[in-house]
Parts: structure tokens; C-alpha cells; sequence
């Protein structure tokens, strides 16, 4: 692991820390969560949901499927913070060479 990895767990660390324990950053935190969550609302109820209503049966499991897998998505960048993608990345490239 080189130098450039560490600043950016040490940095993307050390963020994650003051957003997850002061509370001014839990305050930042959910007001992000809600940005994000009215987001991916929005764009479920623009883009697949006039799909469903089309009456054509693959374009409404095609919807039903892209707003499902675009909420699981929503759900892990709410819940796994940065700093452990940036972990996971560096395992995999570093297991592919």
C-alpha cells in the first residue's frame, strides 16, 4: 500500500469521525440522508414510475427492477461509510495483479 492510500483512509477516516460523532455532523449527516433520499425519490417518480403505467408488462418489470436495484444502491451509500470502499477497492485491485 503506497502513500496516496493512507492519505486518503487517514483523511476519509478522520471525516467519517467528526460527521458520525459531533453533532453538528450527525446534523450534516441527515440533512445529506434526506438530499439524497427525496433525490432517489424523485427520480424513481419521474423516470420508472410513468414506465409501470405504460400497460407494457416488460417496460414495468424493467422499472420495478431499475428502482429496486437503484434503492439497494441508495441504501449502501447511506449506510456503509466512504472509507471502507476505498478499503474493499484496494483489496480487490490489489488480489487481481
Amino acid at each position: 500500500m503506497n502513500a496516496i492510500f493512507w492519505f486518503l483512509f487517514i483523511f476519509q477516516f478522520s471525516i467519517w469521525l467528526i460527521l458520525s460523532l459531533t453533532e453538528v455532523g450527525r446534523k450534516i449527516t441527515l440533512v445529506w440522508a434526506l438530499l439524497a433520499t427525496i433525490g432517489w425519490g424523485l427520480n424513481v417518480y419521474f423516470n420508472y414510475f410513468p414506465l409501470i403505467q405504460t400497460g407494457n408488462i416488460s417496460l414495468g418489470v424493467s422499472a420495478i427492477k431499475m428502482a429496486v436495484l437503484s434503492g439497494l444502491d441508495l441504501l449502501l451509500r447511506l449506510v456503509v461509510p466512504p472509507w471502507m470502499g476505498l478499503i474493499a477497492g484496494t483489496m480487490v485491485s490489489g488480489s487481481s495483479r
